[in-house]
């Protein structure tokens, strides 16, 4: 069987027979887990040697269904593949004694199923298919998690569909321009008419209200109280991660926004707004699982940014903080979930104490934040000095004021993210604690996926040049800027110039506020 379609079947067939033998359930959804990534794996090696591999299912109207596989869709591919058996090792004792563990597990395993059956689609109307379909699993993990009335479930359900809905319009209007519902266009179209400019925005609203970005981030306010399991697997990662390659999609290989500076300037403003919005929420909130929610947004944000740059170290950029964003968000987000395991609480003032009774959890909380803040050598620096060269190298009309409006914008995301992951982390600082001796590092798989992920966070760093941007950016970037194979993007110049000096003052500001604070309480 083609692995196209392995990677599509294997989760569903391993989901159902752990569903249906509950005694072997946590090995079948292992083995499917592990045999999708060593397919996934498999095809992203195969993208790096040719550029597309496609699988025909069936043909309707002319419209061919199937699924398709290039350079740009095997990371996302592989990204999904690696962060789904990450949180499934978590959830073998996270989830341990939960009331519905069958329906969770068979809803896991559906849901990688259909994630990556949309990153693999051909054309838009499947892609809008497992849409509806990744809509209706997230309504259905909240029903299993949630206490009846079920109110906040169906709210973010009828939410999330709306998006849909807007979504599918803006594919039909697009059908009937055009006749053409693949997701690669050639040549791409340039929206110059107002029913093709229409249909961009409509596919553009549905996509950032779906992934919870401002400053339609109220639904994914409502999830706090869902298991973290659950809010880092599909709201938090999966479905922003999928928005992303989506809007990806739209700007490069359907439209060419490089030729409408109207639609740059929108996805620019809301990567812009979108990164001082909710920074200056994520320095006051107390809320762990809040501030994540913030950042991000404020992650979203940059690669918003990195997409309206419209040049090849922006796109670049942006797909290399996508993968950045699948080491650190989750990691931050599972990691605060094995305090709360412990301790029952998510505020920040409760954490007091915690760094010497947890040292596994606090270790790999420090690798990601300091990853996600952008600190070398960790990944989120190479990412983050890509964005920073892509900002500064956009030209055209006007751009000289943007560039230098949105240098500002990213500064001051570097320097938010820097304070509020270091407030997070100082939180755990302290001698007295609140808690009895026997709170402790969590069990072997709910440490042992964070580490993974910090550990990642140092290996993409490290080794930024040879497989961060050799093996995994380049040959995606290559497909819509072919000219990138001889340049090294690793220089010194103004971008890490720039990107050195909003560290220095994000650390500046932060020793600032905690000089104030402990005057203050002297």
């Amino acid at each position: 069987m083609n692995p196209l379609v392995l990677i599509f079947v294997i989760p569903i067939i391993s989901g159902i027979l752990g569903y249906l033998i509950y005694r072997l359930r946590n090995e079948f959804n292992f083995l499917g887990t592990m045999l999708t990534l060593y397919y996934t794996l498999s095809l992203f090696i195969a993208t790096r040697k040719t550029q597309v591999l496609s699988y025909d299912l069936f043909a309707l109207n002319n419209i061919n269904f199937g699924f398709y596989l290039d350079q740009f869709s095997g990371v996302f591919i592989l990204g999904i593949a690696i962060i789904s058996f990450i949180i499934l090792l978590y959830s073998f004792r996270y989830m341990r004694g939960f009331k519905h563990m069958s329906s969770y597990y068979l809803y896991f395993m559906l849901t990688i199923a259909v994630a990556n059956g949309l990153i693999i689609s051909n054309n838009l109307i499947l892609l809008l298919f497992f849409s509806f379909l990744l809509t209706t699993l997230l309504y259905l993990f909240l029903v299993v998690s949630s206490e009846k009335p079920l109110i906040a479930a169906n709210q973010i359900f009828l939410v999330n569909i709306l998006f849909n809905i807007i979504i599918s319009l803006g594919i039909s209007l697009l059908l009937f321009q055009t006749g053409n519902a693949s997701i690669t266009v050639n040549p791409q179209i340039i929206p110059t008419t107002t029913p093709l400019i229409l249909a961009f925005f409509l596919i553009l609203i549905g996509i950032i209200g779906k992934i919870g970005i401002f400053p339609l981030n109220f639904w994914t306010q409502k999830l706090p109280k869902t298991p973290v399991t659950i809010v880092t697997f599909l709201p938090m990662t999966l479905d922003k991660i999928i928005g992303i390659y989506l809007l990806f999609r739209l700007s490069y290989y359907i439209f060419n926004i490089n030729q409408v500076l109207l639609i740059r300037l929108v996805i620019l403003a809301i990567g812009g707004i979108s990164i001082i919005y909710a920074g200056l929420l994520a320095i006051k909130t107390k809320e762990v699982y809040q501030l994540l929610n913030y950042n991000a947004i404020i992650q979203l944000g940059f690669i918003f940014i990195g997409i309206g740059c419209a040049n090849p170290f922006g796109f670049a950029g942006g797909i290399l903080h996508s993968l950045n964003y699948l080491t650190f968000q989750p990691s931050l987000l599972l990691t605060s979930g094995s305090v709360e395991y412990w301790t029952k609480t998510a505020t920040l003032d409760n954490f007091e104490g915690l760094a010497s009774k947890m040292p596994i959890t606090f270790f790999t909380l420090v690798i990601v934040s300091l990853a996600c803040a952008g600190v070398p050598p960790l990944n989120g620096f190479f990412s983050k000095w890509l964005l920073f060269q892509g900002i500064l190298k956009m030209n055209g009309t006007g751009f000289n004021i943007i560039s230098l409006l949105f240098t500002i914008v990213a500064v001051l995301g570097v320097i938010f993210t820097f304070v509020y992951l270091f407030r997070l982390l100082y939180a755990f600082q302290g001698t007295k604690t609140k808690y009895s001796q026997r709170i402790r590092d969590p069990g072997f798989t709910m440490s042992f996926s964070p580490i993974i992920l910090s550990i990642l966070c140092i290996i993409l760093g490290i080794f930024a040049n040879s497989l961060s941007w050799q093996t995994i950016t380049l040959p995606s970037t290559n497909t819509i800027f072919p000219n990138l194979t001889n340049i090294n993007p690793w220089t010194f110049g103004p971008a890490l110039i720039l990107l050195i000096i909003s560290l220095l003052i994000g650390a500046i500001i932060y020793y600032y506020k905690l000089y104030q604070n402990r005057l203050r309480s002297a």
